[in-house]
């Protein structure tokens, strides 16, 4: 694998960043309604790999899931239609807050939306959490490609790993969107198998990089 090679990618998957305008999408009847620098769920592999998961998977209505990095709110919105009546809904974006909170009215969904850096300031325990992380690579740390696509933190799985058994309940389970590349992996497992059983739930294996869905649950 050359640096070339792998610099080509990233740049194809720089073009999935955000649009520069609004965008009105329908997902299963439903209206949706991207702004402009808010990540589009229809971008990418991500969002449909959640949704799939989601479609396999039966949710306790009593349930209480967080969603870090709503975005839009597509993913806290289909929780909502699975039956789920406590949903917190965060995105360290103002904007895309009320993005998703517009959202959440239009269908008449009691989700609360907190602007937050991660984890918001709750004491509750969360039975489940999701995470559509944004990718992560050394090349794309600084400014330029600060967007919903890069995260400019390089350790910002470790940091979610770090923070998850603080708000994740006993019998919970935490879904988060893992990629790794060929010239670099942002989430050495090893240094957690002592905290949680961590298994892919969904998964994707291309020339340049692979990942795919996982399902933590603390031991």
């Amino acid at each position: 694998m050359t640096l070339t090679s792998i610099e080509n990618y990233l740049k194809e998957i720089d073009k999935r960043s955000p649009y520069d305008s609004l965008r009105t999408y329908v997902y299963k009847k439903r209206p949706l309604e991207v702004w402009k620098n808010v990540w589009d769920p229809y971008k990418g592999k991500s969002t449909k790999m959640f949704l799939d998961v989601f479609a396999e998977l039966s949710f306790p209505s009593h349930a209480i899931a967080l969603e870090i990095g709503c975005g839009c709110g597509i993913l806290s919105l289909e929780l909502w239609y699975a039956g789920i009546r406590q949903i917190f809904a965060s995105d360290v974006s103002y904007h895309a807050c009320k993005n998703a909170k517009c959202n959440f009215e239009q269908h008449n969904a009691d989700i609360y939306v907190i602007n937050a850096d991660l984890f918001p300031p709750l004491k509750s325990k969360f039975d489940i959490v999701i995470f559509n992380a944004p990718a992560v690579h050394p090349s794309r740390t600084n400014p330029f490609y600060s967007n919903t696509l890069w995260s400019n933190d390089i350790n910002l799985l470790k940091r979610f790993l770090d923070e998850l058994p603080a708000y994740l309940s006993e019998q919970g389970h935490a879904y988060v969107m893992y990629a790794r590349f060929s010239d670099f992996d942002p989430l050495p497992f090893e240094n957690y198998s002592r905290s949680f059983n961590i298994d892919f739930v969904k998964t994707y294996k291309g020339e340049h990089s692979d990942g795919g869905i996982l399902k933590i649950k603390l031991k």
